[in-house]
């Protein structure tokens, strides 16, 4: 069964704000948790930024644990491979629970020169609603002690999901959303989710029409890394059944050259389509992600993006202004436990 993607890149701004690659000292053994945050990442999904370590977890329905781990590593490397990299993975287990738990152990390597640029584990567990959650941990090679972080990380996301003592981070409109200092245009019937002038996200449309804009700054490098991440998580959500293309294209982001990554597949309300992109504006680097169903762009991709979108799409939207609205929206990859 394939779940409704519009909307996942409303919030995926809160998701995560920044890419930290230095390092950073291991939380209390006591709480691998300890100085984590949680960001939505679906309708009780989460993904948890926590220092240098980055897990997540995500549901699926009607999904097997096998099958649903399957989709993730299929859709993990084809993402990978679109932005230049390889991922392999490796069949091993965990102790979960007091029981050997099979996992896959992943790496995400620049072919060039085999640099390790990201380790982790997936994990995918049934839960008792008809459906499966993977749940995933990693980080960048040097971050200290990440291993055993991750692992007793994993173990309680199985098992119980996110802590209730994790910070759940909020969206919030502090003004009329801005891409580094210039008014964004709303469109008619979009409206704001989130604007902090670090971050913004617009929704749009209803059951017939529906897209998604966002874009985030971030902290340091690794925009297109962090990026390959958010599109491998968004094609999961689609389902095996969506059989999901990625590709990589040259774009433009506020007029700067930038590398792209174009989704297609399907979801509940039909021909889905995602242009994501990473790209250093202004002398900040940034994700902007949109997200829409058909075969043109929706207007409230046009504002930012050139050159990704069809030479048939419409080249600038209608300014409409701004409107508060409420800090959610449908989204696919949710998990409805923690």
């Amino acid at each position: 069964m394939r779940a409704c993607a519009c909307g996942l890149l409303a919030i995926v701004a809160g998701a995560a704000a920044c890419v930290t690659t230095g390092k950073e000292a291991p939380p209390p053994k006591e709480d691998p948790f300890a100085g984590c945050q949680a960001h939505p990442a679906g309708v009780g999904g989460w993904q948890l930024r926590c220092g240098g370590v980055l897990a997540s977890s995500n549901f699926a329905l009607n999904y097997t644990p096998d099958q649903l781990l399957e989709s993730f590593s299929a859709g993990m490397t084809a993402s990978g491979e679109a932005a230049g990299n390889r991922v392999e993975w490796e069949e091993s287990a965990l102790k979960i629970g007091g029981k050997d738990q099979p996992v896959r152990a992943f790496r995400i390597s620049r072919p060039a020169d085999d640099k390790t640029l990201f380790r982790g584990h997936a994990i995918a567990v049934a839960t008792s609603n008809e459906g499966a959650r993977v749940v995933t941990c990693g980080a960048p090679t040097e971050v200290p002690m990440a291993r055993e972080r991750c692992r007793a990380m994993l173990e309680v996301l199985c098992q119980s999901g996110v802590p209730e003592s994790v910070p759940r981070a909020a969206l919030r409109v502090q003004g009329p959303p801005t891409i580094l200092g210039r008014a964004l245009i709303v469109p008619e019937g979009c409206r704001t989710l989130e604007s902090t002038g670090e971050r913004a996200s617009l929704t749009c449309g209803n059951k017939s029409e529906d897209a998604s804009f966002t874009w985030f700054l971030l902290d340091q490098g690794g925009g297109l890394q962090f990026l390959d991440l958010m599109v491998q998580q968004i094609v999961t959500g689609l389902g095996s059944e969506a059989e999901a293309r990625v590709e990589s294209t040259a774009c433009q982001v506020e007029g700067t050259s930038a590398e792209c990554r174009r989704v297609e597949g399907r979801d509940a309300l039909g021909d889905f389509r995602l242009l994501a992109a990473s790209a250093t504006v202004r002398g900040d680097n940034i994700v902007v992600m949109c997200s829409y169903h058909g075969e043109q762009p929706h207007p409230v991709c046009n504002d930012v993006f050139g050159a990704a979108a069809p030479a048939s799409a419409p080249a600038s939207a209608p300014e409409s202004g701004p409107e508060s609205g409420p800090a959610s929206a449908p989204v696919a990859g949710g998990d409805p436990q923690t």
